[in-house]
């Protein structure tokens, strides 16, 4: 299997590949249903809405402990950690979009392709991306970077880049950007089919307002032979078609001038 899908439906082939673990901090207690709600992108590795506030204190006070913690790890992995702690999203009203405990340690036991890819169950990525529950669909993908045992770099690359996407439909474009340089992959070949990291240099061009590193590999893209540098290269052209608009509008395929 070599195809990874992005949010709305496409998918573009590509080898497999992966990250370090996420910064894993104890997760809350955990509460019934009907006594709390797990959405969005909350610190630490499962997102509690309703308790977020108090959670977040607790965290300012470890502060000194977190970026002892941080110092000691990759830069990537660092990354990856900061912005997963620094986000929090708001609560969606759609009930089709709860994540439960169970859910999240269903997720964990899943293949990359049935998580990433087909989505075979509704509380994985690719479903709740295909749902717009993007605060969600990112909630379900951190998690699953930290707890499922992907066995490429490729996939892993994969699943943080969509942890960028969702974040960037929910409006999120600075934490995004972020994890679109942490999803580039550095032992790319030259002579690669797919050139993965210069489409993540245009998206990062996007979610940063700068046009001239969207222009720059756009027309890259342009030439480049290979189904999937086509495709990309025409998401490029409708991020830079709709380069004002939030990357829910651009990403779409309305944007997409032929």
């Amino acid at each position: 299997m070599g195809f990874t899908a992005q949010a709305g439906g496409q998918c573009i082939k590509r080898r497999f590949s992966a990250l370090p673990t996420v910064l894993n901090f104890r997760k809350p207690k955990t509460m019934r249903a009907n006594q709390v709600e797990r959405h969005g992108l909350e610190p630490g590795p499962r997102i509690v809405t309703s308790i977020s506030r108090p959670w977040l204190d607790r965290m300012a006070r470890l502060g000194n402990v977190a970026s002892e913690t941080l110092r000691l790890l990759s830069p990537t992995t660092a990354a990856i950690s900061m912005t997963l702690l620094g986000v929090n999203v708001a609560r969606a009203a759609d009930k089709s979009c709860d994540l439960a405990e169970v859910d999240y340690a269903a997720n964990a036991r899943l293949s990359f392709d049935d998580f990433d890819q087909k989505g075979t169950t509704p509380t994985t990525w690719r479903a709740l991306s295909n749902q717009g529950c993007n605060e969600q669909a990112a909630a379900a993908a951190e998690d699953y970077l930290a707890h499922a045992k992907l066995s490429s770099v490729s996939a892993e690359h994969d699943v943080v880049f969509h942890i960028a996407q969702s974040l960037a439909l929910s409006g999120h474009n600075s934490e995004a950007a972020l994890l679109v340089v942490a999803a580039k992959d550095p032992t790319q070949p030259a002579t690669a089919d797919l050139d993965w990291n210069t489409y993540l240099n245009g998206t990062w061009g996007y979610l940063r307002h700068r046009r001239d590193e969207l222009e720059k590999a756009r027309s890259t893209l342009s030439v480049e032979t290979g189904a999937g540098n086509m495709l990309n290269a025409r998401v490029l052209a409708g991020l830079l078609h709709c380069f004002d608009q939030p990357y829910s509008v651009a990403y779409s395929a309305s944007c997409r001038v032929p």
